[in-house]
């Protein structure tokens, strides 16, 4: 199925350049293989410990289902840079505010990071690299540039896993304060709950665990929420099955025993009319999935029925 996939990205590449130049066609083979080296780099990487996994890392390789020639020495260096910018403009001993101070106003004053609320649903969002380039992005995404660069000059935050937005805040038990990646502010619960009263439409009660337990996301949760920003784009905003798709196969690398991401792969491949494809990935869902659920059951009709016209 691999192989398969990478012939598709072949051919997808050289019919929109034409597919009579032959640099054209090499081009879409060596593009089509790098993707397909990401993934594969990827996968190596989710069979590694959490406390191993660079998020920066993950992300680059991400970002080369849709840039395949990305290098993330280069993202790691634009990281590199924002943080010695910042470190620049502290005082000598900061206080762990005044250092976030610093950094939110170097970033989203001065160097204009912000919230993508022109085209929020552009999948460039979710790519580092672009990020970094666009200075544009996700609440998600902007707290990744925020995180390594807090890190490099010696506050390290944690996400916060609140439903709807996506926060940071120091790892520190004692700072009990938040960041609000999208904009860049500093502030506290009950400012977050303003937040997300805005965006949901209604009141909003946040347990203070949130901001007081500390618990560092699972690089895995962080990576999951990353991807199901990209699927969502992909499947409900665009309906590009085939990069749907690809996600898919990055989600299932993050979440390997979850059999309803492979169910959700195996729709994405039927939704592409890639129907050999799905009927292996169904008869492999059918096979890990309880036998009794109502999911397995619906599989089951639609696989009958690709098979019968296979």
């Amino acid at each position: 199925m691999r192989c398969s996939a990478t012939v598709r990205l072949v051919a997808a590449a050289a019919a929109a350049s034409g597919g009579d130049n032959t640099e054209d066609i090499q081009d879409a083979f060596k593009r089509a293989a790098a993707a397909q080296q990401a993934l594969e780099e990827y996968r190596l990487l989710m069979q590694r410990p959490d406390d191993s996994l660079d998020l920066v890392a993950c992300t680059s390789l991400i970002a080369r289902h849709r840039y395949p020639l990305l290098d993330h020495a280069e993202v790691v260096e634009q990281l590199d840079d924002l943080a010695v910018q910042v470190q620049g403009r502290l005082p000598a001993a900061p206080y762990p505010l005044k250092v976030l101070q610093t950094i939110s106003k170097h970033l989203y004053e001065d160097r204009g990071f912000r919230g993508n609320t022109t085209d929020y649903y552009s999948p460039d969002n979710s790519c580092i690299n672009k990020v970094l380039q666009s200075r544009q992005g996700l609440p998600i995404s902007l707290s990744l540039v925020y995180m390594e660069v807090a890190r490099r000059v010696g506050v390290p935050m944690v996400g916060v896993n609140i439903p709807a937005h996506f926060f940071i805040s120091p790892a520190d038990p004692q700072l009990e304060f938040l960041v609000d990646p999208f904009g860049g502010s500093i502030s506290f619960l009950q400012d977050a709950e303003e937040t997300l009263a805005r965006i949901a439409g209604t009141n909003i009660v946040l347990d203070p665990a949130f901001i007081t337990a500390k618990q560092p996301m699972p690089p895995r949760v962080f990576l999951a929420r990353w991807l199901n920003n990209l699927a969502a784009v992909y499947a409900n905003v665009q309906q590009d099955w085939a990069s749907a798709y690809a996600i898919s196969q990055y989600m299932l690398a993050t979440r390997p025993g979850d059999v309803d991401v492979l169910r959700d792969s195996g729709v994405l491949l039927y939704r592409g009319k890639r129907f050999a494809e799905c009927i292996e990935t169904f008869r492999e869902y059918l096979a890990r999935a309880p036998s009794d659920s109502e999911d397995a059951e619906r599989i089951r009709a639609v696989l009958r029925s690709l098979e019968q016209q296979d």
